[in-house]
């Protein structure tokens, strides 16, 4: 081997080790970020559907009204943050400059009081909220619920249900961390 070859590969694999560090250092970075000191997970309840009856969610072969509510359970990771929740939005796209249609807004001020939206409050790491209930036709229902679904504090700050690669790193940091849900 001579003296050039064994440069090029040495230099090869110290570029190779340097951009190794700066990826590791991007998805350290992502995972470990503090920034909204809180996530939110969405389930879906059908108030008019009896499911045990038909056996199945509505789909769009159904006939008829349905009526559809999120349940928001916004779990904190920073318990020395508290936030008040004030507005759940159901909405056609992510985008805030772009929203979409606006499927369903509640403004949690004028139905609960304000220890009951904030969150970490009394050391409770989940807090639930009900979300505005929506009626739709039921062949529309699975489209509805795969809808983005927004909250919005009192200081105007925004977060929606991780999905993608940022569900995944959440639940690497969760894993790593060993952070029990209660």
């Amino acid at each position: 081997m001579s003296s050039c070859n064994f440069l090029l590969e040495t230099l090869s694999i110290f570029v190779g080790d340097i951009l190794a560090v700066i990826v590791l250092g991007v998805v350290g970075y992502l995972v470990l970020r503090k920034a909204p000191p809180f996530r939110i997970k969405v389930e879906w309840s059908y108030p008019n559907w009896d499911q045990e009856k038909k056996g199945r969610l509505p789909n769009e072969w159904d006939e008829g009204e349905i009526d559809l509510m999120p349940l928001v359970r916004v779990v904190s990771d920073d318990m020395t943050v508290q936030k008040v929740i004030s507005v759940i939005w159901v909405r056609e796209r992510s985008d805030e400059s772009n929203p979409g249609k606006i499927y369903a807004c509640q403004r949690l001020s004028e139905t609960m009081p304000k220890d009951a939206r904030t969150t970490a409050f009394q050391n409770k790491r989940i807090l639930e909220l009900p979300g505005p209930k929506i009626t739709c036709p039921a062949r529309e229902s699975r489209h509805i619920t795969k809808l983005p679904v927004f909250i919005e504090t009192e200081d105007g700050q925004r977060c929606t249900e991780q999905t993608g690669i940022r569900k995944f790193l959440s639940g690497l940091k969760e894993h790593l961390f060993k952070k029990e849900v209660s």
